[in-house]
């Protein structure tokens, strides 16, 4: 453990959580996927407006999620003795496949509806995109950083 405290800076964590959080933000926007990811959670512009107030909640706990994560992938990174990008992401990319992608496809296979329908399929296809991307942004942000 005093070998990752060592080799890791509060400011590698904070980048990462950083970059993270605007990947978020762009991958859920208009001009990504966010009219479709709209489209098939049911939300409305009106019901988005109405839960504008917890907007702030909703970015910081975000952020503090994107830090744990940045930490996690961070003591990946220094176990295995990642000395290229590219194994950086291939760790990363293995990290989401193995969990996060797994879980939202659990999700969809227990959804109301039928996970042949287009909806679920949408929607894993967009949350099981954002965190094969997110993994694979925070790494290299974590690799900039370390090297």
């Amino acid at each position: 453990m005093s070998d990752f405290f060592s080799a890791v800076s509060v400011w590698t964590i904070l980048g990462a959580a950083l970059a993270g959080s605007i990947f978020g933000s762009m991958w859920y926007s208009k001009m990504f996927f966010g009219k479709t990811w709209m489209d098939v959670t049911g939300k409305t512009k009106e019901s988005m407006e109405a839960n504008k107030k917890e907007m702030p909640r909703i970015v910081v706990y975000n952020f503090l999620v994107n830090m744990g994560m940045a930490t996690a992938l961070t003591s990946f990174i220094i176990m295995y003795g990642v000395s290229t990008l590219m194994e950086a992401l291939q760790i990363s990319i293995l990290l989401a496949l193995a969990f996060s992608v797994t879980t939202h496809f659990s999700l969809m296979l227990c959804s109301n509806e039928p996970h042949w329908s287009p909806r679920p399929q949408k929607l894993f296809i967009i949350n099981a995109g954002y965190a094969i991307g997110l993994c694979a942004l925070m790494s290299a942000v974590i690799f900039y950083y370390m090297h």
